[in-house]
């Protein structure tokens, strides 16, 4: 029995020790997982301290960096200013002398003109004076042919009328042909007569026309020559205005030069 109660004693004894190693054990892997974490919470933390000083030295960096840029972008303003400056001066003297340049040469340019423009002006005055000289022998040629047309249509009443006396004669004479040959005779006479006297008359008529198609071929000369007139004039103005052309661009490339 006391055996059997010493072996109790013992196992219960070994059975304690198991469980306080299992305990200990548990309890140091515990421990070891503890410091475990906490050296990785303080590598974390020296980790986001770190990328937190690199951040800041990165924006310390970017500020000098904007900073030197800005100072740059200012520098490069204030050249390129007073550049401007200077091409604007150069520009408004280039343009002053231009437009001295422009005010001498219109001045040459204007008092050819006004000598082109009196040469213009009196070859258009001779020319109006002869047109106006045209045109009153026209109106008088056609104030003669108008005559000439009321005299022929008097010529044609007065045949109309020596017709109708003819026609009554002729109806007398046939009543008295039977009984006076003679007078037969002298009827043919006038009937020949007033037809020689026909011809005369479509003879005129046609003279008439060949008149009034002569008239008309002068006024188509007339007007020929007009049209002619007027193209030499507008020839030489624009020749006058292609000689201003030039000037102003052999001015213009002497600007440029």
């Amino acid at each position: 029995v006391q055996r059997d109660t010493c072996r109790e004693r013992d196992a219960q004894r070994d059975t304690r020790r198991d469980r306080d190693a299992q305990i200990e054990t548990r309890r140091e892997g515990e421990r070891r997982a503890e410091r475990h974490a906490q050296r990785e919470r303080r590598a974390e933390r020296e980790r986001r301290t770190e990328r937190e000083r690199d951040a800041q030295r990165g924006r310390d960096a970017q500020r000098e960096r904007d900073a030197q840029r800005d100072t740059h972008r200012e520098r490069d303003a204030q050249r390129e200013r007073d550049a401007q400056r200077e091409r604007d001066a150069q520009r408004e003297g280039d343009a002053q002398r231009g437009r001295d340049a422009q005010r001498d040469m219109r001045r040459e340019t204007r008092a050819e003109r006004d000598t082109h423009r009196e040469r213009v002006t009196r070859r258009e005055r001779d020319a109006q004076r002869q047109r106006r000289a045209e045109r009153e022998r026209r109106t008088e040629r056609e104030r003669r042919t108008e005559r000439e047309m009321r005299r022929e249509g008097e010529t044609r009443r007065e045949t109309c009328a020596e017709t109708e006396t003819r026609r009554e004669r002729d109806a007398q004479r046939d009543t008295r042909r039977d009984r006076d040959p003679q007078r037969e005779r002298d009827a043919q006479r006038e009937r020949r007569a007033e037809r020689e006297t026909r011809r005369e008359t479509r003879a005129e008529t046609e003279t008439r026309r060949e008149r009034e198609t002569r008239r008309e071929r002068e006024t188509r000369r007339e007007r020929r020559a007009e049209r002619h007139a007027q193209r030499q004039r507008r020839a030489e103005r624009e020749t006058h205005r292609e000689r201003d052309t030039r000037r102003e661009r052999d001015a213009q490339r002497v600007r440029d030069a």
